[in-house]
């Protein structure tokens, strides 16, 4: 059996970030929704771009995010491959694999 304690430090840091965390929640439940939106928007794209990246594609976040715009007009399966062309020429061709990955 494991055994261990937990010194007076470390109880101290926990409640101080367990305290700052409250005082995030707090300022968040405080924003309206469109700049709760606007957050959620960005962290979705920073993390496709992220996830991409360490498969080493190249896309910008800026690209990913006009990239899931063209996308999502029309929210099918198949609006890729409908738009394959047009995203390809916007998107330079050395980006294919990129391209695809994000799609």
């Amino acid at each position: 059996m494991l055994s261990f304690s937990i010194s007076n430090k470390s109880v101290s840091e926990l409640r101080e970030l367990s305290q700052k965390a409250a005082k995030k929640q707090s300022e968040i439940s405080q924003m309206d929704q469109a700049e709760l939106d606007y957050i959620h928007r960005q962290a979705f794209i920073s993390m496709i771009g992220a996830s991409t990246r360490i498969e080493n594609a190249i896309l910008t976040d800026s690209e990913v995010d006009w990239l899931d715009t063209v996308l999502t007009k029309d929210s099918r399966t198949t609006a890729f491959e409908d738009r394959r062309d047009f995203i390809e020429n916007k998107l330079s061709k050395d980006r294919a694999r990129s391209i695809e990955e994000v799609a």
